[in-house]
C-alpha cells in the first residue's frame, strides 16, 4: 500500500490476514499519503515502529512494540509520553532527537541508542526518525523505527562500518577492565585519530563515550536478574571504586543504580 488512505480502506482486509491494527485513524488520515505503511511493521517482531504528533504524545505503536512495554493498545497508548515509557536519560534525548526532527523537517537515521530491551535492562538498537507533514505540507509529528544491532556480526554497509562493528565486538567482550582508545587503534589496526573519526561518524560518540555506555548496558541487565549486589555488578565491568561506579551509572542513566534496580525490576518481574 502507498497510504495511510490506503490502509484506511482495506482495514477489513488487513485484519483477514490476522492483523488487529488498533490506529488513531483521525491523526493518521491527516497525513500526506505515502509517509507510512503501518501493517508493514505488524510483521516484524524485532523492529519497533511509532508515531507521535507534534506535542510529542504517542498516536501509534506496532504490536511488537506495545508488547515489549505493556500497553495493552493503541488506545491506552495514545498520550502518553517519552517519560511515561523510558528511564529518564533515554526518554530526555529520545524527546531531543523528535524536536530536532521537527525543526530540521530532515530524517534522522540509523542513530545508535541505548533503549530498553525485553528484560529490563538495555539493549543497543538503531533508531531512525522522520517528520510527518500533513496534507498542507506542515510538520506534525514524527514516525520512528527501531532495530536491534548485534554486537559481534558483521553489519552490511561500507567496510568502514563493519570495521567499528568489529571494534564493538572487542570492547564488549572485554569489559571486564580497562579498555583503552589506544588498544582499541592497535586492535583494528589503525591511528588513534582514525578510531576517533570512525566512531563519531558512524557512532556519534567518542571510542570512550562509547565504552561507558557498552558498560553500563551490561549494567542495567544485571541489575534487574539476579541477586548479585551492586558492588560486585561494578566490580564486572571494571569498576573497583564504588563512587566512581554509581557516579558513572549516574551520568548515563538519570538515577543511581539502586533506584534504577527498584523501580525497574518491579516492571519486570
Amino acid at each position: 500500500m502507498s497510504s495511510m488512505e490506503d490502509l484506511a480502506g482495506n482495514e477489513g482486509e488487513v485484519r483477514e490476514h490476522g492483523l488487529e491494527l488498533d490506529l488513531g485513524y483521525s491523526f493518521l488520515e491527516s497525513l500526506k499519503g505515502g509517509q507510512v505503511v503501518v501493517e508493514m511493521f505488524e510483521l516484524l517482531p524485532d523492529v519497533y515502529f511509532w508515531v507521535k504528533n507534534r506535542g510529542g504524545e504517542f498516536e501509534y505503536g506496532s504490536s511488537p512494540f506495545l508488547k515489549r512495554y505493556g500497553v495493552r493498545g493503541n488506545e491506552e497508548l495514545e498520550g502518553m509520553r517519552d517519560f511515561e515509557i523510558y528511564p529518564p536519560a533515554i526518554a530526555s534525548r529520545s524527546e531531543m532527537d523528535d524536536e530536532e526532527v521537527m525543526r530540521s523537517g530532515r530524517v534522522l537515521k540509523d542513530k545508535p541508542e541505548l533503549v530498553p530491551n525485553t528484560e529490563g535492562g538495555v539493549e543497543w538498537r538503531m533508531v531512525s526518525r522522520i517528520p510527518l507533514f500533513d496534507k498542507g505540507n506542515e510538520i506534525v509529528g514524527t514516525a520512528g523505527i527501531s532495530r536491534l544491532i548485534g554486537i559481534s556480526e558483521s553489519m552490511p554497509g561500507a567496510s568502514n562500518q563493519r570495521k567499528v562493528f568489529a571494534i564493538v565486538g572487542h570492547i564488549y567482550k572485554h569489559l571486564e577492565r580497562d579498555v583503552t582508545v589506544v588498544e582499541l587503534a592497535r586492535y583494528a589496526d589503525i591511528s588513534v585519530s582514525t578510531l576517533e573519526r570512525l566512531f563519531k561518524t558512524h557512532v556519534q560518540m567518542t571510542p570512550k563515550k562509547f565504552i561507558v555506555h557498552a558498560k553500563m548496558s551490561v549494567v542495567s541487565e544485571h541489575l534487574l536478574k539476579g541477586d548479585v549486589s551492586i558492588k560486585e555488578i561494578g566490580e564486572l565491568v571494571g569498576y573497583d571504586d564504588h563512587a566512581n561506579f554509581t557516579r558513572a551509572f549516574r551520568k548515563l542513566m538519570g538515577e543511581s543504580p539502586s533506584r534504577y534496580r527498584k523501580k525497574y525490576r518491579r516492571v519486570v518481574n
